[in-house]
C-alpha cells in the first residue's frame, strides 16, 4: 500500500477535521458569556483534544435556549451540534477501521473515496443546517445514505452495519421528528435490500436461509439501536418542553399572585380612604355641632360620637396596616397565631383558634380569612355580650372551611352590614361559598374556598 492510495480519505479527513476545530475555537473566543481565561482554555482544550473537546464545549457553554427548534421536534442548537461532531468522529474512527481492513484488495479505492466523500458531506449538511438550507441538506442527507447502502453492498464487514447505524444517528439528530421517521423507513429498507442483493450478486450465494438468518439479526440489531435514539431525542424534547411549559405556568402564577398582591393592597387603600374618611368627617362634624350646642348634656353625647368614630378609625387604620405587614412576613400558622394574641389583648375576648392545614395556603385565602377574623370579632364586641369565641380553620376534600362562632345573645333583628357584605362577596368572587347567621345561640359565620384555584380579574374585599 503506498501512501498516496490513503490520500483521498486523509486529505478530506484533516483538512474537514482541522476546519470544525477551527470553527468552534472561534465560536468560544467571540462567546460573551466567557471570561477571557474560560476562553482560552476552552480554545487551547479544542486544539489540542479535537472534536470531543468541541462538544463538551458545546454541551456545557452553549445555551441555544431560544425554543424554536425544541417545538419544531429539533434538539436545541448546541445540543445538535455537539452530537453531530460526536458522531463525525464516530464515523471517521469506522471508515478508516473498516479501510484498514481491506488494504491490498480490489474493494479498497472504492471504500477509501465512498469514505471520504460522505466525512465531506457529513460536514456539508452541518454547515447547511446551520445557514437554514433546508432543502440542501435532505439532498444531502439521501445521497449520504445511498453512499452507506453502497458502502453496505461494497463489503461485507462488522463495521459497516455499525456505519448504517451511526449514519441514521445523524439523520435522526438533524431532522425534525415528523420527517425522520421516513428517513428511517428508508434506511431500513436499504438495508435489508442490500442485505439481499450483495449475498446473491457479489458473493453468487443462493443460501437463502442463511441469508434470511444473517438479515433478520443484523435488522433486528439495527432497528433497535435506531428506535432507542429516535425514542431518546423524542424523550429529551417532551421532557424539554415540559420544563418550558412549567416555567411558563410558574411565571403566571408569579404575575397573577404580584397583580392579587396589588390588587388587593389597592382595595385597602381605596377602603381606608373611604371608610376612615367618612368616620373621621362624621367626627369632625360632630365635634363642630358640638362647639354650637350650649346643652351640656346634648354637647358631652356629640362630643362621645365624635370620640367613638376616632377610635373606630383608628382600628381601621390598624387593622389594614396588619395585613399589609403579615403579607410578606411569617407563615400562615404564625399570622394566625399573632392575630389571635392580638384580638384577645385588644377586645378581652377569650378567644380560641384551631388551624386544621396539611398544604400551602394561597397568600389571597390568608388574607381573606385574616380580615374575616377581625370583621367577625368587631361584630361580636359591638353588637352581642359574648365573653368567648372560637374560630376553627382546616382543609377538608381540597377545601379551604373557615368557621367562627361566639356565646353572645343577639338583641336586635340582624343584618348584614358593610364589613360581612364586602365577605361575602369576596369568598364568592374566589369560587367560595359563605353564611353568616345570629340568634340567641351566638352569631356564627361560615365559609368554603376552593384550593389550588386562582381567578384572573377577582376583586377581594376587607372586611
Amino acid at each position: 500500500m503506498q501512501f498516496e492510495e490513503l490520500l483521498p480519505i486523509l486529505i478530506p479527513g484533516i483538512s474537514l477535521q482541522l476546519f470544525v476545530q477551527g470553527y468552534y475555537i472561534w465560536d468560544c473566543i467571540h462567546n460573551k458569556n466567557l471570561d477571557k481565561w474560560t476562553k482560552l482554555k476552552y480554545a487551547l482544550g479544542i486544539a489540542a483534544f479535537s472534536l470531543p473537546a468541541a462538544a463538551y464545549y458545546l454541551i456545557k457553554e452553549r445555551n441555544d435556549d431560544t425554543g424554536e427548534d425544541i417545538s419544531k421536534g429539533v434538539f436545541k442548537s448546541n445540543v445538535r451540534q455537539a452530537i453531530f461532531v460526536l458522531i463525525v468522529i464516530t464515523f471517521e474512527i469506522l471508515s478508516i477501521t473498516t479501510v484498514a481492513r481491506h488494504l491490498n484488495t480490489v474493494e479498497f479505492q472504492p471504500l477509501v473515496w465512498i469514505s471520504a466523500i460522505s466525512i465531506t458531506l457529513m460536514i456539508a449538511t452541518e454547515l447547511s443546517i446551520q445557514r437554514n438550507l433546508w432543502s440542501l441538506a435532505y439532498t444531502l442527507s439521501i445521497v449520504l445514505s445511498l453512499l452507506g447502502f453502497a458502502l453496505l453492498y461494497l463489503v461485507d464487514d462488522l463495521n459497516t452495519p455499525i456505519l448504517i447505524i451511526v449514519l441514521s444517528a445523524s439523520i435522526i439528530n438533524n431532522y425534525p421528528l415528523r420527517h425522520v421517521r421516513k428517513f428511517i423507513y428508508f434506511m431500513i429498507f436499504g438495508f435489508v435490500l442490500m442485505g439481499i442483493l450483495r449475498p446473491i450478486l457479489v458473493e453468487n450465494q443462493v443460501d437463502f436461509d442463511e441469508i434470511i438468518s444473517s438479515l433478520y439479526l443484523n435488522t433486528i440489531v439495527l432497528v433497535l439501536v435506531v428506535l432507542s435514539f429516535y425514542t431518546l431525542k423524542q424523550q429529551y424534547i417532551t421532557n424539554y418542553q415540559l420544563v418550558r411549559t412549567l416555567k411558563v405556568v410558574e411565571n403566571q402564577n408569579e404575575m397573577i399572585e404580584e397583580l392579587s398582591k396589588n390588587e388587593e393592597r389597592n382595595k385597602i387603600a381605596r377602603d381606608i380612604h373611604d371608610t376612615v374618611g367618612h368616620r373621621l368627617t362624621g367626627a369632625l362634624y360632630m365635634i363642630e355641632s358640638a362647639r354650637l350646642v350650649e346643652n351640656q348634656s346634648d354637647r358631652t353625647e356629640k362630643l362621645l360620637l365624635a370620640h367613638n368614630l376616632v377610635k373606630d378609625a383608628l382600628s381601621d387604620i390598624r387593622n389594614s396596616v396588619k395585613i399589609l405587614v403579615d403579607d410578606t412576613t411569617g407563615n400562615f400558622n404564625d399570622k394566625i397565631e399573632s392575630l389571635t394574641v392580638d384580638l384577645r389583648k385588644n377586645t378581652g375576648l377569650e378567644i380560641d383558634a384551631i388551624l386544621n392545614i396539611s398544604q400551602a395556603i394561597p397568600s389571597i385565602h390568608q388574607r381573606l380569612i385574616l380580615r374575616a377574623m377581625m370583621e367577625c370579632v368587631t361584630n361580636t364586641i359591638k353588637h352581642s355580650q359574648a365573653k368567648r369565641a372560637d374560630i376553627l380553620i382546616q382543609e377538608s376534600h381540597g377545601k379551604l372551611h373557615f368557621s367562627y362562632s361566639d356565646n353572645g345573645e343577639s338583641t336586635f333583628p340582624f343584618k348584614m352590614g358593610f364589613g360581612l357584605t364586602t365577605m361575602k362577596d369576596s369568598v364568592e368572587s374566589l369560587g367560595g361559598i359563605f353564611s353568616v347567621n345570629s340568634s340567641n345561640d351566638g352569631f356564627i359565620v361560615n365559609f368554603s374556598l376552593p384550593l389550588g384555584r386562582k381567578n384572573e380579574g377577582e376583586t377581594h374585599g376587607e372586611y
